[in-house]
């Protein structure tokens, strides 16, 4: 009878310091919302969708046109007519932050046809990217600081995508809503001959990354 009364005793005991725990304490939910930054870019373009570029070097009787890719985005397709044994350009995109996170370009790739292209003509071509004034980066593609940072012979038009971080070009951080020159720089060999004059399409497809 005595452990049946201690027993007793005890779940009393219990209940009592169980339904005191419920007076006092409640269980708290919080409910939270997280909203995560965009990496987005956009070329400058005009009415008719059509690339706004600057032409630092543009040889005489060669001409130039292009348009941004699906989605506006990091596709840019660029016509260079009547190109020549010789010539070289040079031309200066813009390129505008329109994500809310800041941004560097990580690589760049380029992708090339060439109407009427024997099977030779790859190895005359150079592709390369001019140097930027770093000083103000942000700033429309209006200047040239005379220096190439890569060129290359395309590899077979097959595409070649530059590293800028191995190929020394300088990754430069805009935020949202700021703009970044991205270059252009084709050549062909003066040895190339006359036989390769004519029309080339080139895609520049930039892999932008949030900066960090």
């Amino acid at each position: 009878m005595k452990v049946v009364s201690v027993l007793a005793v005890l779940m009393v005991a219990l209940l009592s310091v169980s339904v005191g725990y419920s007076l006092f304490v409640k269980q708290a939910y919080v409910y939270t919302t997280v909203s995560t930054g965009t990496v987005a870019v956009e070329w400058l373009v005009d009415e008719q969708y059509k690339l706004i570029m600057h032409g630092f070097l543009v040889p005489q009787g060669v001409s130039v046109s292009g348009y941004r890719g699906p989605n506006y985005v990091y596709e840019a397709t660029i016509t260079v007519e009547n190109f020549y044994a010789g010539a070289k350009g040079i031309l200066g995109l813009a390129l505008k932050n329109v994500g809310s996170l800041p941004v560097k370009i990580k690589s760049m790739r380029i992708d090339v046809d060439v109407t009427g292209d024997t099977g030779n003509l790859r190895y005359v071509m150079y592709f390369g990217i001019p140097g930027v004034d770093v000083d103000d980066p942000c700033e429309w593609a209006t200047a040239w600081n005379e220096v190439v940072y890569f060129k290359n012979t395309l590899n077979a038009w097959n595409g070649y995508e530059l590293d800028y971080a191995s190929a020394g070009v300088p990754q430069i951080v805009f935020g949202p809503g700021e703009w970044y020159a991205v270059y252009a720089y084709l050549e062909m060999d003066a040895g190339a001959g006359t036989a390769y004059q004519g029309t080339i399409s080139f895609t520049i497809t930039l892999n932008v990354v949030q900066a960090v």
